[in-house]
């Protein structure tokens, strides 16, 4: 029986943040849209990420349509271990897990890991390494990646090329679907 390894990012794949952006934007801490190589933070980077990523701020964003549908079917397979990779800081570790909880976006089982400090590594490094890490010896046909940050996926990609690496919970439903994932 061979074991699913499915990986799931939050920010822009399991929610939608825009509302946090516009948040940030009217707390003066964020100018430009993410993505813009001119935009700015006119407190400083540290100050925006410590504003954005605080938990009294996660009710802002919405739950994206299919993910709860994802998790529902992963709920209900047989052999998969599903791990939440984010880059949201380890010190909102309680709060984050409460707020999937709280979406209907978490089940027994699951694993949340968190970036260690937001100064410790970079994002790309820090999904790259822990991606790596708990892919290895599997059979990369079983590794399930959904990540909206195409550099991400492509970094992913790079270490392994057969696995599923998709940009939405959409996506994923059509490979569920679509393979019928079942141990």
């Amino acid at each position: 029986m061979n074991s699913w390894r499915v990986f799931l990012d939050i920010d822009g794949t399991l929610t939608e943040g825009s509302a946090r952006e516009r948040a940030m934007e009217n707390a003066g801490l964020v100018l430009g849209a993410y993505g813009d190589p001119s935009r700015s933070y006119p407190q400083g980077k540290e100050a925006f990420l410590a504003a954005f990523n605080h938990p009294g701020v996660f009710g802002l964003d919405t739950t994206l349509p299919d993910a709860g549908a994802l998790l529902d079917v992963l709920r209900t397979m047989p052999s998969v271990e599903v791990f939440v990779l984010t880059a949201r800081d380890v010190e909102h570790h309680e709060a984050i897990r409460a707020d999937l909880d709280h979406r209907g976006l978490w089940f027994e089982g699951m694993r949340l890991l968190c970036k260690p400090h937001r100064t410790l590594c970079t994002t790309p490094e820090y999904k790259l390494w822990t991606f790596t890490v708990l892919t290895e010896g599997c059979d990369e046909e079983h590794i399930l990646y959904v990540e909206n940050a195409d550099h991400l996926r492509a970094n992913a990609r790079a270490v392994r090329p057969r696995a599923h690496i998709v940009p939405s919970c959409s996506e994923a439903l059509s490979i569920v679907g679509g393979l019928e994932l079942k141990g």
